[in-house]
């Protein structure tokens, strides 16, 4: 490939930022267009504006209440099987075949 010579380096550096700037343009028009996403601040507001068509929001203003903990189980219901059995109707495969010399 060719050297540019410096006025032809001067004008390429010159499109360059050209095409920069309008990419910057083009992305902030794009951030300032775009509609506001679920959960922003100025969605939420302060639950006590009373604007009309717009549903009361309950619960604490730091989130969502946190999820009952699961119930406990009781001696011998730990959900595992015990060693040598296996589930009901066993591995669909069926056993493994053993290894040549092992009785």
């Amino acid at each position: 490939m060719a050297d540019l010579s410096p006025a032809q380096a001067n004008e390429a550096s010159l499109w360059f930022a050209v095409f920069l700037v309008v990419l910057l343009a083009l992305s902030l028009a794009a951030v300032v267009v775009s509609p506001p996403q679920h959960g922003s601040r100025a969605e939420q507001g302060d639950g006590d504006s009373g604007a009309p068509g717009r549903p009361q929001r309950g619960g604490p203003p730091w989130g969502p209440a946190p999820k009952p903990p699961l119930p406990r189980r009781v001696a011998g219901q730990s959900g595992a099987a015990p060693p040598g059995m296996t589930h009901p109707g066993g591995p669909p495969w069926g056993p493994a075949a053993k290894p040549p010399g092992v009785p």
